[in-house]
């Protein structure tokens, strides 16, 4: 796999468990970072470090100098906030991937090379569909300003194939990732760290929808395998997933490992305040991953195991 990468989004959930791996593997890792106060996170693992901002043009300009495969995970992952800002979703997660490709089309352009394009993108642009399975060849219903600048993302990457033969892509539709060290935003690591601190009572959304869900390390491997195999998965869409479980479920196997490891009792309480709108909601959807599993990725950590090693993991921060 060595080669001289540029990834985006390299200081957060995802980009700094994906870092180590690639360091220890051999490659060149070229990391856009915002600012000097975020690159302290991943400092230690000594990659080159550039500071830009994928949203303004101007500050990446000749960042893919060399480069041969970009790693996009930078984006504004957060679907409420997209909701509440849809503006700042597209700017940062289309107007951020075009800005990207239009430095690696110029590259491209210069060294007469190919450049692979790796984006990580969302099983939130299949929507609601008729099936309960989606694969790859379902056909997107995105239903919020996330899941649209997500699949517009796709397009654009698509079109600069098609347009541009120097561009390979690999997108990978994930479901929702988790594991210690995400931020606190998100419901898992929330709710665990408010009874790690102490709460007996936590507010909750509609917990009658239903989210997939893969594990942080098995997210990785999956990042890795298609690294490792880029001419089997040239211009290819691929599913990522372990399970679609119950928001109720999720919580409630919380609450059974704070019993079991606290002796703490929880009590969850709906607030309709934080729920998404009903219409942003999708119904329940398994994503086939069976494309990926012929390369050799399969879900390693099952969603029970998953959740009590992120709890164990927290407890262990605190």
């Amino acid at each position: 796999m060595p080669s001289n990468i540029l990834l985006t989004g390299a200081t957060g959930f995802v980009g700094r468990n994906l870092l180590g791996k690639l360091i220890y593997q051999g490659c060149n890792v070229r990391c856009i970072v915002r600012d000097r106060e975020n690159s302290g996170s991943i400092k230690k693992l000594n990659p080159e470090i550039i500071i830009g901002d994928i949203t303004k043009k101007e500050s990446v300009i000749n960042s893919m100098k060399n480069i041969d495969v970009v790693i996009h995970l930078a984006a504004m992952v957060n679907v409420s906030e997209c909701i509440k800002n849809p503006a700042k979703a597209f700017e940062t997660n289309t107007i951020g991937v075009l800005n990207m490709l239009e430095e690696s089309r110029k590259e491209a352009g210069k060294s007469g090379k190919e450049i692979f394009y790796v984006y990580l993108s969302s099983d939130r642009v299949y929507g609601n569909t008729k099936s309960k399975i989606a694969n790859e060849e379902t056909p997107p219903n995105p239903l919020d300003p996330y899941s649209v600048s997500k699949l517009n993302s796709e397009l654009i990457l698509k079109s600069y194939n098609s347009c541009f033969g120097s561009i390979q892509y690999i997108i990978l539709r994930s479901a929702n990732i988790y594991g210690y060290g995400q931020s606190k935003n998100f419901l898992i690591p929330s709710v665990i760290n408010q009874i790690l601190r102490g709460k007996k009572e936590i507010h909750v959304g509609n917990l009658d929808y239903y989210r997939n869900f893969v594990y942080i390390d098995d997210l990785i491997k999956a990042l890795v395998i298609v690294l490792n195999n880029k001419e089997k998965c040239r211009n290819q869409v691929l599913n990522i997933s372990e399970s679609s479980q119950k928001i109720g479920h999720v919580v409630g196997l919380i609450r059974k490992i704070s019993m079991k490891k606290l002796n703490k009792d929880i009590k969850f309480i709906r607030r309709n305040q934080l729920s998404r709108a009903k219409s942003a909601e999708f119904n329940k959807l398994a994503l086939d991953c069976s494309k990926i599993s012929k390369i050799g990725w399969e879900p390693k950590m099952r969603f029970e195991e998953g959740i009590e090693k992120t709890f164990q993991d927290c407890s262990r921060e605190k």
